[in-house]
């Protein structure tokens, strides 16, 4: 430790009582992200509360530029830490502020908001942002490389939905790119992924092939003086290293152990988090297959306190999965059931079973042994009670017959209640592993469906066509009605039934977003009731062309109205109720025209597929109701 950092104020309860303080706290709080919290903070937590006090007293001062450097430093801290709802909303709330919107300021925010959905695996908000980052890149002159890298982007959302064949195809896009504009380590950085994504479709060929291609470009660019020699050789070694785990041929471990420790060394120093992580994870598996239990988890344990700063589901899951085995390999049972635990808990959203069946073969193996000695010593038990027969007499013998009698039953019903109990086991864990199986596709379905919604969106954006427009933004808020449905369901031990209320708030606050100028107040009555899976979707369809008629129909000309919706649910069946206080429409042309638009024939087809009724109630307002048996 360094005589400063012995000297240095700490600030853990430090408050901000004048225009000193607080210019002190703004210097501190902004070398933070580069120098750390140990000079002055215990711990980022104190950090936070006292950055918390300086946002106090710049919102006491009015100081919009104060409040502004405050939210930001504080920003930082939160991405520094993966709290990414709290970065998610401070993030908009600072690009609220016109100082920011017309400053490269927006530009550094517009990256974290990015990074954050990036990072919490929000895609479809991330693909939203991203055209509005790059064009505020352009707009302040940040330096980017334009398509190849949103490209790149779009890649990185495939690969990490296990689109492969996709991000495929948008690597080799940038590939072409970077080519072009002769920027060859990205180009030899694009193979490299798409080696990565052959290596998770399980073609090793191709990904050997791809990997070779980028390792043969970094010892071209070796050869020249205009590259950084040491990032250069850091790469280097991460493709050898993804080279020879694809090989045909058998790599000298010490090569291997070689190759992982300076891509540890450099990552480190480059703080490439991902890549310190997955050394650390090939220098475990080459002790677990020298069955050196000792240095295999030396280096788990590594990797799980970098883990601990870096979110890194897939290798936490295989490390996870790894020290299982490894207690295993050393005959602690009891550990290893410990660290399944972890595993399960963690690897819920991630579907995984191979541990199971790691675990499993290695419990019945040890159970299989620990039989197999209690065998030994019923044969020596019988062996020894053969031999006394000889000098028994009759009853002696009788007696002996009764033991083995009862003996025999005794093993028997032990045996048959370890069968039970095992089955039940498998029955349980096979129960599980479905709820999990089904949680997944209703994750996976809400990812897709948020993907669709997307490029519409995008599409939408590039449309000059208004009225092809207009079907676009409609297509998208049904697709988002639908994929509300399957991430609450998600969300939810019950994968069935969507609880009613909060599933329509939730969708009609989403809907009137696209409306600010309109000043809508919502009437909702539901009572405590949930809708199954097949419900579910119809009426958000229905709600969805209900709520988007009465704002371009029945509030026209209005900037303000009242949407009144009710749902109860009577012993054996639902009653559905919607009107609004817009201007209505005339019962004969309604049913003129009932036959022709679209929304009333998507609506009755929706009631239809039900099995309900539909009655439309023209005397006040215009008024719709549906009445549709209970699932169950």
């Amino acid at each position: 430790m360094s005589a400063f950092s012995c000297l240095a104020q700490n600030l853990d309860n430090k408050n901000i009582q004048s225009k000193n303080d607080f210019k002190l706290a703004k210097k501190k709080l902004s070398r933070i992200s580069i120098d750390g919290v140990p000079n002055h903070f215990s711990n980022y937590e104190k950090a936070i509360e006292y950055n918390l006090k300086a946002l106090d007293w710049a919102n006491n001062e009015e100081s919009i530029t104060d409040v502004i450097d405050t939210k930001s430093a504080l920003l930082a801290m939160y991405m520094k830490l993966n709290m990414h709802s709290e970065a998610i909303v401070l993030a908009k709330n600072i690009l609220t502020y016109p100082q920011v919107k017309n400053s490269r300021g927006s530009v550094d925010t517009m990256y974290a908001l990015k990074e954050t959905y990036r990072k919490s695996e929000r895609f479809n908000d991330f693909l939203k942002i991203l055209p509005m980052y790059y064009e505020a890149c352009e707009k302040f002159g940040y330096p980017v490389t334009g398509g190849s890298v949103y490209e790149n982007e779009i890649a990185y959302v495939h690969f990490s939905l296990n689109n492969y064949e996709k991000a495929i195809s948008s690597y080799k896009k940038c590939v072409i790119e970077f080519k072009r504009k002769e920027e060859y380590l990205l180009q030899s950085s694009s193979f490299n992924d798409i080696g990565t994504c052959f290596k998770n479709l399980n073609k090793k060929d191709s990904a050997h092939f791809y990997f070779n291609k980028g390792l043969n470009i970094v010892k071209n660019l070796q050869s020249k003086s205009n590259y950084d020699e040491g990032y250069l050789n850091y790469f280097g070694n991460i493709l050898k290293i993804n080279v020879a785990e694809t090989s045909p041929d058998i790599i000298p471990d010490a090569t291997m152990i070689s190759l992982y420790k300076n891509v540890i060394k450099d990552g480190v120093n480059t703080n490439e988090l991902n890549i310190v992580i997955d050394a650390y994870y090939g220098l475990s598996k080459v002790f677990f297959r020298q069955n050196n239990s000792e240095l295999t988890l030396k280096y788990i344990d590594s990797a799980e306190v970098v883990l601990k700063s870096y979110t890194y589901p897939k290798v936490k899951a295989a490390i996870l999965e790894l020290k299982v085995e490894t207690y295993l390999l050393k005959g602690q049972s009891d550990k290893a059931k410990t660290y399944f635990k972890i595993y399960k808990k963690y690897s819920d959203s991630l579907s995984k079973v191979k541990i199971d069946k790691s675990f499993m073969n290695g419990i019945l193996k040890y159970e299989t042994n620990i039989k197999e000695k209690e065998l030994e010593e019923v044969k020596k038990l019988i062996k020894s009670e053969r031999k006394v027969i000889l000098y028994q007499s009759i009853g002696i013998i009788s007696l002996l017959f009764v033991f083995i009698f009862f003996g025999f039953i005794f093993i028997k019903i032990r045996r048959d209640t370890k069968i039970i109990k095992y089955q039940k086991f498998i029955v349980d864990k096979a129960l599980t592993d479905n709820k999990v199986l089904i949680k997944e596709i209703h994750h996976r379905v809400k990812n897709n469906l948020q993907m669709v919604s997307s490029l519409f969106f995008l599409q939408s954006r590039k449309s000059k066509n208004a009225n092809f427009k207009e079907i676009l933004e409609q297509s998208q808020q049904q697709i988002q009605s639908m994929s509300l449905v399957h991430e609450l369901l998600y969300e939810k031990d019950d994968i069935i039934d969507v609880n009613a209320d909060k599933y329509i708030k939730k969708l009609i606050n989403s809907l009137l977003t696209a409306y600010p100028n309109k000043k809508i107040e919502l009437e909702i009555s539901i009572t405590n009731t949930t809708l199954h899976l097949d419900y579910a979707n119809p009426i958000g369809l229905i709600i969805n062309e209900l709520v988007t008629n009465s704002i371009k129909h029945g509030f026209k000309g209005m900037n303000t109205g009242k949407i009144s919706i009710t749902l109860n649910k009577t012993k054996n069946a639902y009653e559905f109720e919607y009107s609004d206080n817009g201007i209505g429409i005339d019962k004969e042309i309604q049913t003129k025209k009932s036959n022709k638009t679209f929304g009333i024939r998507l609506i009755k087809s929706l009631v239809q597929e039900m099995n309900g009724t539909l009655e439309i109630d023209f005397n006040t307002k215009l008024k719709y109701k549906i009445t549709f048996l209970d699932k169950k």
